[in-house]
This record gives C-alpha cells, sequence and structure tokens, in this order.
C-alpha cells in the first residue's frame, strides 16, 4: 500500500504543476475605467459620454462598454457641413496581472448606418497604449450599405510587461467618424451608440 501511496504523489504532484500553469497561462484583463479627453469633442463632449466597467468576475474576461448620446456624423440637403464627420478622444484603464502578458485588444463599435446608393461610412482609430506594446492598426471599418443594428470588430495585437504593483495600463484612442456623399443629393447617417473595448485570448508571454 505504502508503494501505491508513494506512485500517487508524484501524480498529483504533477496535476498540481498544470493546474498552476493553466492559471499563469489564462490571464483575465480587466476594463476598470474610462473618460473623454477633449472637452470641446465633437463626438463625445461632456455630459454626453457615459462608461460601464468589467464585471467583477474571477477567471472571466469581459468588455467595459462607453456609451455615446450623441456620436452621430450626417450628411444631406439642409444638414451643416460640420456634421459630416465628428470625433471621439477617449482613455481606458485597463488591469493587467503581474507579469507578461499578450492577447488581442478589441475594440468593438456598434450602431446605426442609413446610407443611400454611392455613399458610404467610415470608422477609424489612431491608438496608444502606456506602458506597453500594440501591434499595427487594423483596416478601418466601412460601410457601403445601411445596417440597423451593427457590431464591428476593431483588433489591436498587445503586449505588456506588468512588474511590481502597477497594474494599470492607459489605452488612448482617437476616433473619428465620418460619411462620403459623392453628389449633394445624396443622404447618410453614421450613428455610433456604444464600443466595447476587451483584451481577449490573453497568455502568458
Amino acid at each position: 500500500m505504502r508503494g501505491l501511496a508513494n506512485l500517487a504523489l508524484p501524480a498529483l504532484a504533477l496535476a498540481a504543476v498544470a493546474s498552476l500553469d493553466t492559471r499563469q497561462s489564462n490571464r483575465v484583463v480587466r476594463v476598470v475605467a474610462a473618460r473623454s479627453l477633449d472637452p470641446r469633442s465633437s463626438g463625445c463632449p461632456p455630459g454626453q459620454f457615459g462608461f460601464k466597467p468589467s464585471p467583477d468576475e474571477p477567471n472571466v474576461p469581459a468588455a467595459g462598454t462607453l456609451t455615446f448620446a450623441n456620436y452621430v456624423a450626417s450628411v444631406g440637403p439642409g444638414t451643416p457641413i460640420s456634421d459630416r464627420e465628428k470625433s471621439c478622444e477617449f482613455e481606458v484603464t485597463l488591469e493587467f496581472p503581474l507579469g507578461c502578458t499578450s492577447g488581442t485588444l478589441l475594440v468593438q463599435p456598434r450602431g446605426d448606418v442609413s446610407l443611400q446608393p454611392g455613399t458610404e461610412a467610415v470608422f477609424t482609430s489612431q491608438n496608444n497604449i502606456s506602458p506597453g506594446e500594440l501591434g499595427a492598426n487594423p483596416p478601418d471599418i466601412r460601410f457601403t450599405e445601411s445596417k440597423t443594428f451593427f457590431f464591428e470588430n476593431y483588433p489591436l495585437p498587445v503586449r505588456e510587461n506588468v512588474l511590481q504593483n502597477q497594474r494599470n495600463v492607459t489605452f488612448t484612442a482617437r476616433t473619428r467618424i465620418f460619411v462620403v456623399q459623392p453628389g449633394p443629393v445624396q443622404s447618410a447617417s453614421f450613428a455610433v451608440d456604444s464600443l466595447d473595448v476587451s483584451v481577449l485570448g490573453a497568455t502568458a508571454c
């Protein structure tokens, strides 16, 4: 019996190491805060920008959600030319685990787009993270036809090496939406109601 017990000990040890390795490999990054950076922003001025943080659930990656009351670009007869393009610059605080983490920082705008034939709507963003590294921007999100509800993916590779107790990382994005109108008759409207930010596939590097 003692021999069987001794044989079981290495197996238990290996299981414990595998469990520890899984916990170290699968990491959760939380979105804990967000704010609009430009009070003169046309897309998210004070009073028209909201934020809901990631749910505080262990081992469950989840998005934080930014909300917009009037982030809308539009063109058409009688519409001011200034409405053709809107922008919103914001800052998001991400809480990373200690150590080196790599994954995909996913920005997901959602809303509605209404286009007449020949018009186009575009979402683009200039991004930065501090500290850490971001990969190259993906292509702009473009619409050439109407969608009553869209939920698009804008993925950015991310790598962080968090030391000591400095776990907060700042992601800054200057987003811009605009519509393209080839002639004076066509009308188009592009509204971003909310935007999710999350880090998916986060693993130890």
